[in-house]
């Protein structure tokens, strides 16, 4: 099976790791910001998207190389290879991040994390995932799951509270998915 995977907030902690930098840059508690829609949502009411991006750019580039992976994403993607399973990472990382490839590609890298392809400022997910031919796709973001569903591939998230309520099959930690996988 093809997987395609998000990189920000299904494999790793980003929006955890940069709270503390959205609370301090816009004035807004951090439990406050725990409860709204990550990034750009979260604060859409006081910039522009393009002050944001400006803004944030320096942000990413700092913190992203450097968040968290989440618990037992390496073991799982070792076992789903080992299953005969490809992976292809398809992130919207591009617009406030220099270098997304290269970021993207040097966090795999430094965790040992196996995968066939990256693809990064992947706006429309669901094209990206037609095109790479993805049977299965794992995201946190509810209009990227509606979109890539659209097309009959099936999805599975990360259950945030952001998008508990959205109706695809949810998964708790990472060890959950290769038992998801396995039963399709």
């Amino acid at each position: 099976m093809r997987i395609g995977i998000d990189m920000d907030d299904t494999i790793t902690n980003s929006w955890e790791c940069l709270l503390p930098y959205y609370s301090r840059m816009f004035n807004i508690p951090e439990d406050v910001l725990r409860k709204s829609k990550p990034y750009y949502n979260s604060v859409a009411h006081l910039i522009t998207l393009e002050e944001y991006f400006e803004m944030m750019t320096p942000i990413y580039d700092s913190v992203i190389p450097n968040v968290t992976l989440k618990d037992n994403v390496k073991e799982t993607i070792d076992a789903l290879y080992e299953l005969g399973h490809q992976v292809f990472f398809i992130t919207a990382r591009g617009r406030g991040h220099t270098d997304p490839y290269k970021d993207t590609k040097d966090y795999l890298d430094r965790y040992h994390i196996k995968y066939e392809k990256i693809i990064t400022n992947a706006e429309n997910k669901a094209k990206a995932c037609k095109e790479e031919h993805i049977d299965l796709f794992i995201d946190d973001s509810p209009r990227h799951a509606k979109e890539v569903s659209e097309l009959g591939i099936k999805v599975l998230m990360p259950e945030t509270y952001y998008n508990k309520d959205v109706e695809f099959t949810h998964f708790n930690n990472w060890g959950e998915v290769l038992d998801l996988i396995k039963e399709r």
